[in-house]
């Protein structure tokens, strides 16, 4: 006798070749999104490394000025190629891991210098190209580090009593001086930028910033670099902004940092203690692996 079961009798009900066949749909589509997801996670890894890399040391400088061009990466008119001419390593550990220089312990920021060419993988992110800097200083330079926390001497930058003097910037389009030395120079010795373009010169211990299109943690960075002592924006401005900036950091020179902050921006900087983490450097090569 032959019994046909072409269709199951109740709803609901599934026959053991209907239920093998749709056991194998289902390994079979499993198995094709962990290929893809294999194979999107190689692209995501790929991209978070230079494709290509050359190091080489710098030239020796012929003068007691030493001109450094970090340049390219995301987010910039050259997104896949990221140039450095007389790079120190606290440079790249400054980028790298988004610190200030007073925030690394263990390295010179002076000490030998590099000049460095890479190339960036097409729709790489500012955190990939962090990561790509991460990579480059741990494989060719052989670098470890570690994490604390100290408390340390700090500044916040706040709005004054008068309020803010900086212009809102109406323009997105900035020129970065990376070449000022071909500026004219004024009657101070300082070179006159041209419109749109931002640039910091020092003359004999007095010091000119100019800057377009700023935010206050960007201004708070250049605060904190100067006075080599962390700066945190308590401003609660969340705008874009262009200013002017001239001060003497001679002993008893006029106007100082801090009171030139407050005269020209109208912003001022309160001395307090915090909590700051601090990048250590356990190890570090000098001398970068092979090309």
């Amino acid at each position: 006798m032959m019994i046909l079961e072409s269709r199951s009798p109740c709803p609901g009900f599934v026959t053991n070749s209907r239920a093998r066949f749709l056991d194998s749909h289902r390994q079979l589509v499993a198995g094709m999104k962990l290929a893809l997801l294999a194979v999107l996670c190689v692209a995501h890894l790929g991209a978070q490394e230079f494709e290509v890399t050359s190091i080489r040391p710098s030239a020796p400088p012929t003068s007691r000025r030493i001109r450094v061009d970090f340049e390219g990466g995301p987010g910039t008119g050259d997104p896949t190629r990221f140039s450095c001419r007389n790079c120190s390593l606290a440079l790249l550990v400054v980028h790298a891991y988004e610190v200030e220089f007073n925030q690394i312990v263990g390295l010179d920021s002076r000490t030998e210098l590099y000049d460095i060419e890479a190339k960036i993988p097409d729709g790489a992110t500012k955190d990939q190209f962090a990561v790509m800097l991460q990579k480059l200083l741990s494989k060719r330079f052989n670098m470890s580090l570690h994490w604390q926390t100290k408390q340390m001497q700090a500044y916040e930058l706040m709005v004054g009593k008068s309020g803010p003097k900086m212009k809102e910037s109406v323009s997105e389009e900035v020129s970065q001086a990376a070449s000022s030395s071909g500026n004219t120079l004024d009657a101070e010795g300082f070179p006159i930028l041209a419109k749109g373009q931002s640039g910091y010169a020092s003359v004999h211990g007095r010091a000119r910033m100019q800057v377009l299109h700023s935010t206050m943690d960007q201004l708070a960075s250049k605060l904190s670099n100067q006075l080599d002592t962390p700066v945190m924006n308590v401003t609660g401005l969340v705008g874009r902004y262009d200013y002017s900036l001239y001060w003497d950091g001679t002993e008893d020179g006029t106007p100082s940092l801090f009171s030139a902050v407050e005269s020209q921006l109208g912003l001022r900087l309160q001395a307090k203690k915090a909590a700051v983490r601090i990048v250590v450097i356990d190890h570090v090569d000098r001398a970068p692996t092979e090309n």
